[in-house]
């Protein structure tokens, strides 16, 4: 018997030394690599979110990995708005670090599979389609991208857009440049720049208020290796890190008149976020409702016991709510103040990747904290939290030139805050940049009930005069419809009054909702050269006309003459 289990074994032993000289040297190492050096992949609460990944070594240290990766620009782009949405990466290969091929499989192992950054989750909205390629000198191989959610992050959940199915051999590693172009949605929405996108290594920045705003400096990425054994993870720095700032004196703290207590850990207080919108111009669309979600979940990561969920979430025109289980605070100053903080970040998220970044005077934006369990010793710090409150700007621009109601005064018809690039056009040598239609359920004033404001007559934009050989035609899509049935008119100019329209499409509610208004520009300038303002600020105008169109005169006694102007941003 003990026999037979010898022959047994050296029958083993020998299958698989034959199995191991049958396979390629690659596979062998691999097989080798894998017995030696066991990585059990455990999900992790931060980037890179996985527990088999080798930090890449700082400036000036050793690691185990023989990778770098920095930020360039993509050296063959030549148009400068590609050039700004497309976020290309470096990769370097060293074969000189000490000790690291002989201990470590990483370093062995170089041929790439993905490449994976990580994602500020506010950046994250559905079906947003981030495009990537691999350039190969004058041209590009396209490969997989996709933007995914991660849940159980410390955020509650994170956000990275993974790169997929590279293929590239580990003799063309070295010097391989990926880029990644992070792509919106249909509505228009994503994030675009480095600084909304990444998250890595935030600093102190001053922005247009002269006001410190803690601002990413680098991206998160990690590259995975073609047989999965082992990943690799660091930053790719897009800025110089300035010095920081010298402390300011300290001062005592000035504590509000709340009786702080010590209580023991683990109390959860049931509390509702809510956001209103005082406007007769704007509404909360979807898009500013899954925002609004991501938002809580990031601002106020440290206050929350678990992420606010979508089931919580009541979404109108004019309110939005999500409830969730706070941490009681009376034991943590830091915390307390945090919550105001947070509110006010929550409020500027809204503004600058929502769709009020453009709102104008006469709308106003709430947010309160308003705690649901009873007022019974616990949770004090969230009895009367400080609300947050913003007023959109006074802008005041010599447009429409025409005699009608032109301020807050709306008829039942509405331009979307935000305006987008269609990725198709009929024209090799054009684009399309495509405004929403949206219409009011009520408001109040006299335009919203008027006979002649039931019906939308025309549409016009504050264009630059010296740009309208730019412009090709104004395009129309009705709701829903496919692109193939976009029907294209001649632009009508107003000599001398920096306007240009579309007239006659006589639009009822119904024929107006969803449908888009469409300028078709030379690929030479974009609507920031093409638009005209007078604020600083290079967003588009509108003007909807009720059927009056554009009077010279004003409205008699007992008329009204309607035409809302709307501001938009290009996203």
């Amino acid at each position: 018997m003990m026999r037979n289990r010898r022959r047994g074994a050296t029958l083993f032993v020998l299958a698989m030394i034959g199995v191991v000289l049958l396979v390629d040297s690659d596979t062998r190492r691999l097989l080798v690599a894998a017995v030696r050096r066991p990585c059990a992949n455990v999900s992790l609460p931060s980037f890179p979110y996985n527990s088999c990944c080798t930090p890449m070594a700082p400036e000036g240290s050793y690691s185990f990995s023989p990778y770098k990766i920095e930020l360039v620009e993509d050296p063959y782009t030549v148009e400068a708005e590609d050039k700004n949405r497309t976020i290309c990466f470096k990769i370097h290969v060293s074969q000189t670090i000490p000790n690291c091929r002989k201990y470590h499989y990483c370093c062995h192992e170089a041929a790439l599979d993905g490449l994976e950054v990580d994602v500020n989750p506010l950046c994250y909205f559905n079906r947003t389609r981030p495009s990537a390629f691999i350039r190969v000198f004058r041209s590009r191989k396209y490969v997989s991208a996709a933007l995914k959610r991660v849940p159980g992050s410390i955020a509650g959940s994170g956000a990275v857009v993974r790169v997929t199915k590279l293929g590239i051999k580990e003799k063309d590693v070295n010097q391989t440049i990926i880029c990644i172009t992070p792509g919106k949605n249909k509505y228009g929405l994503g994030c675009t720049s480095l600084t909304e996108l990444c998250t890595g290594d935030p600093m102190p920045m001053l922005d247009a208020n002269n006001v410190d705003v803690m601002t990413p400096s680098s991206c998160l990425v990690a590259l995975s290796y073609k047989h999965g054994f082992c990943c690799t993870s660091g930053k790719a720095r897009f800025r110089a890190l300035q010095p920081a700032r010298p402390p300011a004196p300290p001062s005592p703290p000035n504590y509000p008149n709340i009786p702080f207590l010590v209580l023991p850990p683990g109390i959860s207080c049931s509390v509702c976020l809510q956001m209103r919108l005082s406007s007769n111009s704007y509404v909360f669309l979807s898009y500013d409702c899954e925002l609004f979600i991501a938002a809580v979940n990031y601002r106020m990561q440290n206050l929350l016991w678990d992420p606010v969920s979508s089931s919580s979430l009541t979404c109108m025109d004019d309110y939005m709510q999500v409830c969730g289980n706070f941490k009681d605070l009376v034991d943590d100053i830091f915390l307390y103040f945090g919550v105001t903080a947070a509110l006010g970040q929550i409020i500027e998220d809204m503004r600058y990747m929502g769709s009020l970044g453009s709102c104008t005077q006469g709308s106003s934006i709430y947010l309160e904290a308003i705690l649901n369990d009873q007022y019974d010793g616990t949770c004090q710090n969230w009895y009367n939290p400080e609300n947050q409150a913003f007023d959109c700007l006074a802008v005041n621009v010599n447009f429409p030139r025409c005699q009608c109601s032109n301020s807050a005064n709306p008829t039942p018809f509405m331009v979307k805050a935000i305006f987008s690039r269609l990725s198709t056009s009929r024209s090799p040598n054009t684009y399309l940049y495509c405004f929403d239609i949206l219409t009011l359920k009520s408001a109040g004033g006299s335009c919203f009930s008027s006979p002649n404001a039931q019906l939308l007559s025309q549409v016009s934009f504050y264009a630059k005069e010296a740009m309208r050989s730019k412009l090709t035609s104004i395009g129309v899509l009705a709701p829903a419809a496919p692109f193939s049935s976009m029907v294209y008119y001649t632009p009508s100019w107003d000599a001398g009054q920096a306007t240009v329209k579309v007239m006659n499409l006589n639009w009822n509610t119904s024929q107006a909702s969803g449908s888009k208004v469409c300028l078709e520009l030379d690929k030479t300038i974009n609507p920031t050269s093409f638009c005209e303002y007078e604020d600083g600020t290079p967003n588009c105008w509108l003007a909807l006309h009720d059927k009056s169109n554009c009077p010279t005169k004003p409205a008699s006694t007992g008329q009204t003459y309607c035409c809302p102007r709307f501001q938009a941003t290009l996203v």
